[in-house]
């Protein structure tokens, strides 16, 4: 019996002594892009493409997604060699595309936003419900333009169907109203 409770005793203490090993990790890499997307370098920029998962989050706000899943400082470093004047980046979806220019220090110049079949905004929403009763939106065309993150231009062509007819509205997104377009 006393051998057995040293034999315990001896395997308990070398078990607990391996387990307070330190192990070293290697270092780690955090790229610009930390969303699991497709790069394609084109002769003006470059093209990320996101994947459907993650297309609504980004057609819902462009400029907030891009902040959140892209690092423009470390896609500039990593393009050190280069040495660009200004970098032009797209991100792209099944519903549309972004593209956005950088200067040199990483600072957003200007975006181009396009994008088809998007939830409108509730104020816009609201005003085709309440101007257009029966009728039923088919499909939408979202467009944009900023200047550093603040929107200069933003419209949405609406194509509205009743029956057999059809018709086509514009909506400024400044709130300026409703516009009939014409065909």
């Amino acid at each position: 019996m006393k051998t057995l409770i040293i034999f315990l005793f001896v395997v308990a203490t070398t078990t607990f002594s391996q387990a307070q090993e330190v192990t070293r990790l290697g270092e780690v890499k955090v790229g610009f892009a930390p969303i699991n997307t497709e790069i394609i370098k084109t002769p003006n920029g470059f093209t990320f493409v996101i994947d459907k998962v993650r297309s609504i989050e980004f057609t819902s706000n462009p400029i907030g997604f891009m902040y959140d899943n892209f690092d423009i400082e470390n896609f500039i470093a990593a393009l050190d060699n280069d040495r660009y004047s200004n970098y032009e980046v797209s991100l792209e979806c099944s519903r549309g595309s972004m593209v956005a220019f950088f200067d040199t220090k990483g600072n957003l110049m200007s975006t181009h936003q396009n994008f088809k079949d998007v939830l409108l905004p509730l104020a816009q929403r609201r005003e085709v419900y309440k101007n257009y009763k029966g009728w039923t939106m088919t499909k939408n065309k979202y467009r944009a333009k900023t200047k550093g993150k603040v929107i200069t231009d933003e419209t949405f062509k609406i194509t509205l169907q009743k029956g057999d007819r059809k018709q086509r509205i514009k909506i400024a997104g400044n709130n300026q109203g409703i516009s009939l377009a014409s065909n």
